[in-house]
């Protein structure tokens, strides 16, 4: 994988192919509590009645049946993991959704590091 991207409440990365996000979430969370939705060109994720951490336009269209997510735990650390898989590869995205002023910063080798084990 790429870069990882630092992003409020979560972080991501992508290949010629994919898109993944990680996001932490508290312990008592299980599947029932996660708001995961998906269409070609929009995309919602967070808990469900809080406020979404990512909500928007997607950047570029995914392809649905491909895409998926998942609640893992590393470490005794509970993490949203969403895997999708881009419609169009080798295609860049410069974020998630089409936000403006979207802040991203380069995370050391330490960080991505232990993103990769996740």
């Amino acid at each position: 994988e790429g870069t990882v991207n630092e992003c409020e409440g979560y972080s991501w990365s992508q290949t010629d192919s994919e898109v993944s996000i990680t996001a932490p979430v508290d312990s008592k969370y299980s599947g029932k509590d996660i708001l995961f939705d998906l269409t070609a060109n929009k995309f919602v994720l967070g808990i469900r009645g809080e406020t979404p951490l990512i909500e928007g336009d997607l950047s570029f269209p995914v392809k649905l049946d491909d895409s998926t997510w998942e609640l893992e735990t590393v470490k005794g650390k509970k993490f949203i993991k969403v895997l999708l898989c881009k419609l169009t590869e080798f295609k860049h995205w410069d974020g998630i959704v089409k936000v403006a002023g979207a802040k991203k910063k380069r995370v050391d080798d330490d960080v991505n590091a232990v993103k990769a084990m996740l």
